[in-house]
């Protein structure tokens, strides 16, 4: 089992990985946590949605995207996704 850095990291990996299939970018710039969507070119409000119909599929679990606007960078994302348990359907 991971600990809660290798989990970070491999959450911020799997977000950079979606971020970048969704906005068709080759290289996604370095994300960090206090990195937010305006430091990704192409992560606007239609592409905050794909991105998290995306992660929900990439890591079987559902996200409510309304509490998504709410938080403030990336950081906050990987705390929200790292406590959401995966979903069995």
């Amino acid at each position: 089992m991971p600990d809660g850095g290798e989990k970070e990291a491999a959450l911020l990996r799997v977000i950079a990985d979606v971020v970048a299939a969704e906005t068709g970018a080759r290289r996604v710039p370095r994300l960090r946590r206090a990195a937010d969507a305006g430091d990704v070119p192409g992560w606007d409000s239609l592409m905050h949605s794909r991105i998290v119909l995306a992660l929900e599929e990439r890591l079987h679990i559902r996200i409510d995207i309304a509490h998504t606007y709410e938080l403030r960078n990336l950081g906050d994302l990987v705390d929200y996704l790292a406590g959401l348990s995966p979903r069995h359907d």
